[in-house]
């Protein structure tokens, strides 16, 4: 099932000022302190830092977003994490690595929903050059979760 967060006009328009750090929210999690510190650029050219772990490593992680890689690093799906369960954030994780034959997540725990999602944006804007208004985007541009959140 797909989450539908409701857009403030700033997110529809993705509105900033450009000295903006949009991908300041929680501090990463001590749990996350443990992987490896990659950095991936987004569509608007801000770089954002995210914990890197084998995917069987990978621990519970908070409301954050992700990237599911392959062998060579590059991004198969990136997507939102919204609940307040950790293990429940975790097993979607693991669910659309499994669909999609990842071997690598990158996490990073935002707690602010905005920025969260317009992160999220950023990051799948430069992967896949669109977005999609629902949690999880793959490189079809289809949810593997549902498969009918084409994005527009």
């Amino acid at each position: 099932m797909t989450n539908v967060v409701p857009l403030s006009r700033a997110a529809r328009g993705l509105v900033r000022k450009p000295s903006q750090n949009v991908s300041e929210g929680a501090p990463q999690s001590s749990s996350l302190s443990t992987g490896k510190t990659t950095s991936r650029k987004g569509a608007s050219g801000q770089s954002h830092t995210l914990s890197s772990f084998p995917l069987i490593d990978c621990p519970d992680v908070e409301a954050g977003l992700f990237v599911l890689s392959g062998t060579d690093d590059t991004p198969v799906a990136i997507g939102g994490l919204t609940s307040l369960e950790p293990s429940e954030n975790l097993a979607t994780i693991r669910q659309g690595a499994a669909q999609l034959g990842a071997s690598t997540v990158s996490v990073r725990a935002i707690a602010d929903p905005h920025a969260r999602l317009v992160t999220l944006w950023d990051l799948q804007a430069q992967a896949f050059g669109r977005v999609s208004a629902g949690t999880l985007i793959n490189e079809t541009g289809t949810s593997p979760q549902t498969m009918r959140n084409d994005a527009r």
